[in-house]
């Protein structure tokens, strides 16, 4: 999300836009790893007037779960201690949590619901929240939570493209009934961050979600009523408890977004059209793989 955000910034009059990467001699990057980096030295010249979105993160729950001192280091200790340096330099900080720090009780959850992830992802993003508003000064920092995030390409992995391949994959996939969760389109997503960043005072919690949500076997349904190869596409039901789940995940991941409607005046495009935009997409994509 980050490269998007930044090739929409670039050249907003007023701002100079930077951006890092991890790997060494990147064109257009400052060198930041998280993982190793003590000084941060590439980012000696941010300062009160510098706003920092931070989306660097080991992000799939999957491979936290698979690789958990790793993603720790990344996601926890390399993060606090970049966030620790942004404010001892009197940065603004925006960083992007999850709705994994929620235990899907009693959804859609708001601003000021406490979180209590259940997941060793949401367990790393529940700590540099509570890192961020322990030593963040007012107005200077926010946390942002977003459900799937849903880019217009192959490579990003999302929750439509997941569930498009494997209803095409050998083996019949199995998704809950009473498994919910929505998307937001990254192209939404990009104009809400360009409002947040661009706001004199920064609120300390603010959701970005769209208007709707589904079940993950309602997600399917849809996905296989739209694609032009719908006649390739299987799936079984069932419910969330008969879930063989590598780790507890929340229920119900719905998110309200009042402090997104009232102070940013943002409205969001229905999931229904970005699951459509995203099928289409990988339809093109596909047909050409397959025939």
């Amino acid at each position: 999300m980050g490269s998007r955000i930044a090739a929409d910034t670039f050249g907003l009059p007023g701002w100079k836009v930077f951006t890092t990467s991890s790997k060494a001699g990147s064109n257009h990057h400052l060198h930041l790893d998280l993982e190793f980096d003590q000084d941060f030295s590439s980012l000696d010249f941010v300062d009160q007037d510098t706003t920092v979105l931070i989306f660097s993160a080991v992000s799939d729950p999957a491979t936290v779960f698979g690789n958990t001192e790793k993603a720790e280091r990344i996601n926890v200790i390399g993060t606090s201690r970049l966030i620790r340096f942004l404010f001892q330099r009197n940065c603004r900080v925006i960083f992007a949590s999850s709705v994994e720090v929620f235990d899907g009780v009693n959804p859609p959850q708001d601003e000021t619901r406490t979180v209590n992830p259940l997941n060793a992802y949401g367990s790393m993003k529940a700590k540099v929240e509570a890192l961020i508003q322990e030593i963040g000064q007012p107005n200077r920092f926010s946390i942002v939570r977003t459900p799937w995030i849903a880019h217009l390409n192959i490579q990003s992995r999302c929750v439509i493209k997941n569930t498009y391949e494997a209803m095409l994959g050998s083996e019949v996939p199995c998704f809950a009934s009473d498994y919910i969760t929505g998307v937001v389109s990254a192209d939404d997503l990009s104009v809400a961050y360009l409002r947040l960043f661009t706001s004199e005072l920064l609120p300390p919690i603010v959701h970005f979600a769209s208007d709707g949500f589904f079940s993950r076997a309602q997600l399917a349904m849809t996905i296989k009523g739209i694609s032009a190869l719908h006649s390739r596409m299987r799936f079984s039901e069932t419910i969330f408890s008969d879930l063989n789940l590598t780790e507890p995940r929340a229920k119900d991941t719905r998110l309200a977004k009042g402090i997104a409607e009232s102070k940013y005046r943002l409205r969001f495009e229905p999931i229904e059209e970005t699951i459509a935009k995203k099928v289409r997409l990988l339809d093109g994509y596909f047909q050409t793989k397959l025939f």
